[in-house]
């Protein structure tokens, strides 16, 4: 994610969630060839890969969505029903 962070203002945005969903595609591809004969590798890097691409998908994602939303709605769900307000807004 530090990759993609600062890869953000650089690319556009498109072209990383592009190529994230590429990459999860193909892990997925690569899983879809297991059997009972398969070892963690074969389980392991498929995810690793995976986990690696969710970062191009939604570090783009969320950026566009916090500078958009209205500084008043901005509030930390960390409990369900209590609203806090996001530390950069005090």
């Amino acid at each position: 994610m530090i990759l993609v962070g600062r890869l953000v203002g650089k690319v556009d945005g498109r072209y990383l969630i592009m190529i994230g969903f590429c990459i999860v595609g193909i892990s997925t591809y690569v899983l879809s060839d297991i059997n009972l004969q398969i070892s963690i590798g074969s389980i392991a890097w498929p995810q690793v890969w995976s986990g690696f691409a969710l970062g191009f998908v939604f570090v783009p994602l969320t950026g566009p969505e916090q500078g958009t939303t209205i500084k008043e709605r901005k509030v930390n769900w960390s409990e369900p029903g209590i609203q806090i307000p996001c530390p950069q807004d005090r």
